[in-house]
């Protein structure tokens, strides 16, 4: 498609202010009631089971190479230096233990390059 094909009405219609992707689940899935006794129940309840279900998490690594403005999330500028990635690492390690993971991809403006990304996570199931 051209550009000078599409019409001014398509353009007014999708020139409008959206969500920025900053969180996921994204807040409007998010729900007041569920308190975090809520989540350390569903958790244990999983754990106990006698097959418990692995976890699927979306594990976003703050880490950037550089500033910039794509996903508006918290970040911490490394530039090369990618070392403060593995205290992050190992407490997510730390937290995770005992749970069996299923799917763990992993997300952020720089995380492409990063060490982390490529690092893999030690309890993965698949």
């Amino acid at each position: 498609m051209n550009p000078q094909d599409v019409s001014l009405d398509l353009l007014h219609r999708y020139n409008v202010p959206g969500p920025r992707y900053t969180s996921y689940p994204t807040a409007p899935v998010w729900k007041e009631d569920f308190a975090q006794a809520d989540y350390a129940r569903v958790l244990e309840e999983s754990a106990s089971a006698e097959a418990p279900a692995p976890l699927s998490l979306y594990l976003h690594l703050p880490f950037c190479e550089k500033l910039c403005y794509f996903c508006a999330c918290t970040v911490v500028i490394t530039g090369t230096d990618h070392s403060p990635e593995d205290s992050y690492l190992t407490t997510l390690d730390r937290e995770t233990t005992g749970s069996p993971i299923g799917s763990a991809p992993t997300g952020g403006s720089s995380s492409s390059t990063s060490e982390a990304a490529r690092r893999p996570t030690s309890r993965r199931s698949d």
